[in-house]
């Protein structure tokens, strides 16, 4: 027969035992929960606080690296500036006029600037080319290279001085329009129209047309022949040339070494 445990009085006694034990050990592991939680969240939280710390002193570096490098830099500049000379003081010139009389050994250009049209009419019959050109340039040959302006209108004009005897021909070149005229003798008024260009041609491109060529002409040596040319640019760019050849030599440019310079108040 199963002994009635109701009937023991230990029984009692020990269950009340194990409930205050449950207890108090449930309590004990509540406590030690909250406890691993609050020093878990005091190690997050210093945790934070060392990054925060360590985030305000490396931006701090960061921020006094730039002083150190800003003041360096002015530094340099300093030292540098001291030893570069003063920048010269630029005080205005007068415009020098040009030039009455082209320079010893060149060629007299004259310009007139603001003149439409692209043949040697529109240049003549301008009222501007009876009056003084805007503008006077010396050149060292018969030869204007790579004009870029518009609407210009250009004479060249002074005296040949052969070297040998014989007959002479020329040849002209230009873009636009150009006229090459010459004297038999020093008298500007006895000239006369050698070779032309009607429209236009590339540079040097002495036989685009049959009228840049002239007839032959019998030169001496030791005398002066008035020669004249006229140009005129009408759009785009622009350039003028002269040659001339005589027996035993080679068509070239006409140097300055063979011309005598016209002087802008010298009779015609």
């Amino acid at each position: 027969m199963k002994p009635d445990d109701t009937q023991n009085p230990t029984d009692g006694w020990t269950r009340l035992c194990e409930g205050v034990l449950r207890t108090n050990f449930g309590r004990i592991e509540s406590n030690a929960v909250a406890g691993a939680m609050k020093a878990l969240s005091l190690e997050e939280a210093r945790r934070q606080e060392w990054s925060r710390r360590w985030i305000l002193r490396i931006a701090a570096l960061l921020v006094l690296g730039g002083i150190i490098s800003w003041g360096i830099s002015t530094r340099w500049q300093n030292l540098n500036l001291k030893d570069e000379p003063p920048a010269p003081t630029v005080t205005s010139q007068p415009v020098t006029p040009a030039p009455a009389v082209a320079p010893s050994g060149s060629i007299l250009l004259e310009i007139w600037r603001d003149v439409p049209g692209d043949t040697i009419a529109s240049l003549t019959n301008s009222a501007k080319f009876n009056q003084t050109a805007d503008e006077v340039r010396a050149l060292p040959s018969l030869e204007i290279r790579s004009i870029s302006a518009v609407n210009l209108g250009n004479r060249i004009r002074g005296w040949l001085n052969p070297e040998v005897s014989g007959a002479y021909e020329f040849w002209i070149a230009s873009d636009d329009a150009s006229e090459f005229w010459l004297s038999p003798d020093a008298d500007a008024e006895r000239r006369q129209l050698v070779a032309r260009v009607d429209g236009w041609t590339t540079e040097r491109a002495w036989d685009f047309n049959p009228s840049q060529r002239s007839n032959p002409m019998l030169l001496e040596a030791g005398r002066r022949y008035y020669f004249e040319a006229l140009h005129k640019q009408g759009g785009a760019a622009g350039h003028l040339s002269i040659a001339w050849s005589t027996a035993g030599r080679p068509r070239e440019v006409v140097d300055r070494k063979y011309v005598t310079p016209f002087q802008l108040d010298s009779p015609r």
